[in-house]
């Protein structure tokens, strides 16, 4: 089966400052410089809230046609305060009619248009989707029926005009809104609960909905949380979200799980710099929201986001399938699978079989894996780690399937991104240096740590009850990376939901190469494949078990993560 053919529309160059002086001997260059850029850092950290920051709160909770809601109000009055204190200025709308929520939505959109900056949307209060479109509902709002919601309550896609038409830096919008359907029974109304995703984004964006899409939210959990979250120092917003997701998750015995579509390429602080290192100073952007003036910061080649990934300290890993000890060095890896949202920025396209910004990207190739790598190298200025010949076929490839046979060489000395060889996959997935030798990724029972058969449906499932029409009735796929418990390394989702490239062709036998940082057989027919699928019983998610996939074909259930060398 073919590979779908890729676009690379999407390109980003940074420019790092690199060596700075002439010989050994020369002092007086290096010190000037060391101590201008000293300066700016200094001078940088006084110019605090130096990017502007602005907030628009509309809290509904007195319904004169509806049932009325205890907590928007008072949420709405804690957030306000939360976000005047790290530099907003915000304006909040108590009980909005849709006269004067519109009036506000066009008034921050003025605001924003003068100021720029950070753009920050919360609403809480009744909301409804129709026909796939989500609504929130004014205060006085009389709507008998869902064909006069258009009319009579204000579509999201208002507040997401007036963001894109403002062109502000970053764009953040909560909906806290994820309720039971509020209008007359009678009326008609559709079974949809929640909100939908949203379809009209702005770019630079991040949505956060209380509960994840079509799922219903709790009163005065989600906001609180949220609240408390953001007063934390040092702590990026991407941070942030991902505590809020896991204390939400918790208080609610996993009721209720914030959804997230996240389309940044920066990691954006509010309340100052994390302490533990010093921004390096580039020709660049500064994170959004941070106390660094713009053109002052770039994270450094060497040091991937720790939002994104997780430092991996090399040691011995057992290959349970050769039955051998192999030691792997240090690298990074992602936390999560890549996904949707993530590779559609880069590489312009999303191939995948079920639609989600924050569902990981599925039916990728292992050619199209190598591309992304790439193409995220050269967009984060860093030098691609494959050099990737269509011309010529691979003579080390015997698959009889694969009608590309592309060429693929690795640069070991390249600093940009790449797939994770079958040893350092292994090593992450058990935990690295903290592994507790445990069946899967992150603990003994599949049901807490990932998605396969079992649980990826709407109802529960033993795996002897395996079959292809149970999988369709029951309706099981992929989810949302990041919404089960992670491994000891802070990975997520490395038992179950989609399985995972791999570099290594396969091969059955122990390695023949180096027992240091091995790589697998030089030939063979189909990559390595790991960590078991949402559509496949509990075994194949089982840390020992390991799969194989000619590198041209493609399925629903297959996806990867990303790592970067840490020398």
């Amino acid at each position: 089966m073919p590979a779908r053919p890729g676009t690379l529309s999407w390109r980003v160059k940074v420019v790092y400052i690199g060596e700075v002086g002439g010989t050994m001997n020369e002092t007086k260059p290096k010190t000037k410089i060391a101590v201008a850029i000293a300066l700016i850092l200094s001078a940088s950290i006084a110019l605090v809230g130096a990017e502007e920051k602005t907030a628009l709160l509309i809290a509904n909770a007195k319904y004169a046609n509806f049932g009325s809601l205890a907590t928007p109000i008072k949420e709405a009055r804690e957030l306000r305060d939360t976000l005047k204190s790290i530099g907003f200025q915000v304006t909040l709308v108590e009980n909005g009619s849709r006269e004067s929520m519109m009036e506000a939505i066009s008034d921050f959109e003025d605001s924003l248009k003068k100021r720029g900056g950070v753009a920050f949307f919360h609403y809480g209060g009744h909301g409804v989707q129709v026909a796939g479109k989500n609504y929130l509902i004014p205060s006085d709002a009389e709507i008998p029926d869902e064909r006069r919601v258009e009319t009579r309550a204000v579509s999201v896609d208002e507040i997401m005009s007036a963001l894109d038409a403002a062109r502000s830096g970053t764009n953040i919008v909560v909906l806290d809104a994820c309720r039971n359907n509020p209008l007359p029974a009678q009326s008609g109304r559709s079974a949809s609960r929640g909100l939908s995703t949203v379809s009209f984004k702005p770019k630079n964006s991040i949505i956060v909905y209380s509960a994840e899409a079509g799922s219903v939210a709790q009163d005065g959990l989600f906001t609180p949380t949220l609240c408390a979250a953001l007063r934390q120092k040092g702590k990026s917003f991407q941070e942030i979200l991902m505590e809020v997701r896991r204390a939400v998750s918790e208080k609610s015995d996993g009721e209720q799980i914030p959804g997230e579509y996240n389309q940044t390429f920066e990691s954006i602080y509010f309340n100052g710099l994390p302490e533990k290192s010093a921004p390096a100073v580039a020709a660049g952007t500064a994170p959004v929201g941070s106390t660094v003036p713009a053109g002052a910061y770039v994270a450094r080649p060497s040091e991937p986001s720790p939002d994104t990934y997780a430092y991996v300290a090399g040691g011995l890993t057992p290959l349970c399938f050769a039955e051998q000890w192999v030691t792997v060095g240090d690298f990074w890896i992602g936390k999560t699978e890549v996904t949707q949202a993530q590779y559609e920025a880069v590489m312009g396209e999303n191939p995948s079989v079920a639609i989600g910004a924050d569902l990981p990207v599925d039916s990728i190739s292992w050619y199209g894996a190598i591309l992304y790598c790439n193409e995220l190298s050269r967009a984060e200025g860093l030098e691609p780690a494959y050099k990737v010949d269509k011309l010529h076929k691979d003579p080390n490839n015997v698959s009889e399937y694969d009608d590309k046979k592309w060429t693929v060489t690795w640069n070991k000395a390249a600093n940009g991104y790449r797939l994770p060889t079958h040893a350092e996959w292994e090593y992450a997935a058990r935990g690295g240096q903290k592994r507790l030798n445990r069946q899967y990724s992150g603990g003994e029972s599949l049901a807490d740590v990932g998605w396969f058969f079992g649980n990826s449906g709407d109802k529960p499932q033993k795996d002897e009850a395996f079959a292809e029409d149970v999988l369709k009735a029951n309706r099981n796929r992929a989810h949302p990376v990041a919404k089960k418990a992670p491994n000891e390394l802070g990975l997520f989702d490395m038992s179950g939901n989609l399985s995972e490239w791999c570099w290594d062709w396969y091969s059955a036998d122990p390695l023949k190469d180096s027992a240091t940082d091995p790589t697998g057989p030089t030939s063979g027919s189909g990559r390595v494949n790991r960590g078991g699928t949402w559509a496949a019983v509990s075994w194949e998610s089982d840390l020992s078990a390991v799969g194989s996939i000619s590198p041209h074909g493609y399925l629903p259930t297959t996806g990867f993560r990303v790592a970067r060398s840490a020398n």
